[in-house]
């Protein structure tokens, strides 16, 4: 049951990298439906504590009440998924996947920087990375 809690998860992210990438948006049904099969397995399969399930959300949270504050510098969009995510894994594994999708995407910014084709204030999607970063997590979870 849990490597099609994967699978869900993996599908959502990739149908929202390609809005956001394409669109600089995500794709809202997208995040509705992943939020809502997330929540029922974890509540109907998992019997996940629900103290549990919010403290998995809050690193989403964070990144929402950022969004809010920086006036969109960083992507509401982003928080959403992020919130997603914490329905998913645990804080621990929430954690690790934002580690490598901070990784991913620095790396990804200094080679457009090294290669001139963006600079310190360019904008990137930040769903794809989470999208890569999310197969790693589920590799690890699932050795």
């Amino acid at each position: 049951m849990k490597a099609m809690q994967d699978y869900v998860f993996i599908a959502v992210l990739l149908w929202c990298s390609k809005k956001d990438i394409c669109q600089k948006e995500i794709a809202p049904g997208a995040v509705i439906m992943g939020t809502a099969y997330g929540f029922f397995h974890q509540i109907a399969f998992q019997k996940t504590d629900p103290a549990q399930i919010l403290i998995g959300v809050l690193p989403g949270l964070c990144f929402l009440a950022l969004s809010l504050l920086t006036g969109g510098a960083i992507g509401f969009g982003d928080g959403l998924v992020i919130c997603m995510g914490g329905l998913y894994y645990p804080l621990q594994m929430v954690l690790y996947w934002l580690f490598y999708a901070f990784s991913l995407c620095a790396i990804f910014g200094s080679m457009l920087i090294f290669c001139k084709k963006g600079g310190r204030k360019t904008e990137l999607a930040f769903v794809p990375f989470l999208t890569l970063a999310a197969f790693g997590v589920c590799l690890i979870q699932n050795r």
